[in-house]
């Protein structure tokens, strides 16, 4: 059933964006460019970006601002176009392994470094 954020019957779940679609699910403890294998392991709307350049997966999401990313998270623009919510860094060892701190356009506008893979999301 799609949902919305707020909107879940059972209050253990959260609305994320799963499959192209917004429906209910379990949220995980990872934040925002946290490790993944799939939704359940990322924390509130967060849904895990696993595609085969993505080490370990990523927790993010869809965005419009840097709002939607929560603190320490930025609404970044990448080479292909897609707007997601990043990991802000400041250093290299802000990011964890096989992640580097990259400058990324801001869909808010300006640049913002983001912790990215080596290969683009």
């Amino acid at each position: 059933e799609p949902c919305v954020l707020g909107s879940c019957d059972h209050p253990d779940q959260t609305c994320k964006h799963l499959d192209g679609a917004f429906r209910c699910g379990l949220p995980g403890d990872e934040g925002l460019g946290g490790s993944c294998i799939d939704f359940t392991d990322c924390a509130g709307s967060f849904d895990c970006l696993d595609d085969a350049n993505i080490p370990d997966g990523y927790c993010s999401r869809e965005c419009v601002r840097d709002a939607d990313c929560g603190a320490g998270g930025s609404c970044v623009r990448f080479d292909g176009g897609d707007q997601l919510c990043a990991r802000s860094c400041v250093r290299q060892g802000d990011c964890r392994d096989e992640y580097g701190c990259n400058s990324k356009p801001r869909v808010e506008g300006g640049t913002r470094d983001v912790c990215t893979p080596g290969i683009e999301i």
